[in-house]
């Protein structure tokens, strides 16, 4: 005899419409920020990592891209501009595939990809390339997911405005070198 069990959760970030990688709103059509999802990835030194272990130290902007997309193509070689507009926040490319695929192809993502093998993290965030989720040091996910290149675009301007007015107002505490450095290489 032979018995299977299978196990599913849905991803956290699921509308009332229950579909996956939609931004849950409430019964006024505000957001709603939840969990961020259990989901794994890969660094590109091959280490496995949960996400929101990573996401504890600082914010996460998770840019979902996958070799061979058109619009992902174009929106790849921007990630290594947005780590640096977007600081403190740490922007990371979440990239179907294995850690190759950055090392020979998309050579412009070294030092910003994280890998997504199996695509399984991609499911549990947004459902789709390109796409793109904020994650909160909290815990909870703090904007997104948004699909789509023009989506995307409109999403990092929204939060390098954002950003920016905390800047101005002195409510954005800057990390110093080191922290920043102990959080983007991983450690």
């Amino acid at each position: 005899a032979v018995a299977v069990l299978v196990a599913y959760r849905p991803p956290a970030a699921a509308s009332e419409t229950g579909l996956p990688g939609e931004a849950l709103t409430d019964a006024d059509g505000e957001y709603v920020r939840d969990a961020i999802p259990d989901a794994q990835v890969l660094t590109e030194d091959g280490k496995l990592v949960f996400v929101a272990d990573e996401a504890r130290r600082a914010a996460h902007l998770l840019v979902f891209l996958s070799p061979g997309c058109g619009p992902c193509g174009r929106l790849g070689p921007l990630v290594a501009g947005w780590s640096e507009e977007l600081a403190p926040v740490v922007v990371k490319a979440v990239v179907a595939g294995q850690p190759v695929v950055v090392e020979t192809w998309l050579t412009y993502l070294q030092g910003h990809a994280w890998l997504d093998p199996h695509g399984i993290t991609r499911k549990a965030f947004t459902g789709g390339n390109p796409s793109a989720v904020l994650l909160g040091a909290d815990g909870l996910v703090a904007g997104g997911p948004v699909h789509g290149e023009e989506a995307v675009l409109s999403f990092i301007a929204d939060i390098h405005d954002q950003l920016h007015e905390a800047r101005e107002a002195g409510e954005l505490v800057e990390p110093d070198a080191a922290d920043v450095a102990a959080v983007t290489d991983g450690r």
